[in-house]
């Protein structure tokens, strides 16, 4: 046991200590990556009778959106 317990230890400050994945306390490194985060902000309703999807998209989601979403609902459906 203390033996595999010895091979446990050496693979782990053969880790620690490799430059693979690790980047020493106080140095900055740029991580390179290829997705970026992008918001959508869409407002949308589903009419249950006709399955039909309504959708709108907003640069911010605020009353001033809902409202004009609710109007375009209405437009839409023809409301009463």
């Amino acid at each position: 046991m203390k033996e595999r317990n010895s091979k446990v230890c050496d693979r782990i400050k053969a880790v620690l200590l490799s430059s693979e994945g690790w980047i020493r306390k106080g140095v900055e490194k740029m991580i390179a990556t290829v997705a970026g985060r992008s918001r959508v902000n869409l407002t949308g309703a589903i009419d249950l009778e006709s399955m039909s999807i309504f959708t709108q998209e907003y640069k911010t989601i605020d009353g001033e959106a809902t409202i004009d979403f609710l109007k375009y609902l209405d437009n839409s459906k023809g409301c009463s």
